[in-house]
């Protein structure tokens, strides 16, 4: 069985490192390409921008309004009950619930962040 890795990597250019991608790889390490927007351009300078790129095109692809009939949860961010949830992610997306109110990029970006210490 294989797993998905996704992870920032540095490519390299004739041994020369040329800046960051977020990056797929399969779990032997045998196929490695970039994902999201990185698939489209050239590297970033930091593996910040690169994880700042794919966290985007993640957002930016979502899915709204997704009903889940047969289970109410708290809306991730004002805490209401729903049976709403947003779909975030690529090859193993996530459903958010968020109530009607809240069924925007802005308010999945605040229901996924990482919170700060």
């Amino acid at each position: 069985m294989t797993m998905q890795i996704y992870e920032t990597r540095q490519k390299v250019v004739d041994g020369k490192p040329i800046g960051w991608h977020m990056v797929c790889s399969n779990s032997s390490g045998s196929r490695v390409y970039p994902v999201g927007y990185c698939a489209d351009h050239a590297p970033h300078p930091t593996a910040e921008d690169a994880e700042r790129c794919y966290r985007a095109w993640t957002l930016d692809t979502a899915r709204f309004s997704i009903e889940s009939p047969d289970e109410m949860r708290r809306c991730g961010v004002c805490g209401d009950w729903t049976l709403m949830r947003a779909e975030v992610g690529g090859s193993f997306p996530v459903l958010v619930p968020l109530c009607p109110t809240h069924q925007d990029r802005a308010s999945l970006d605040a229901a996924t962040s990482k919170p700060t210490t």
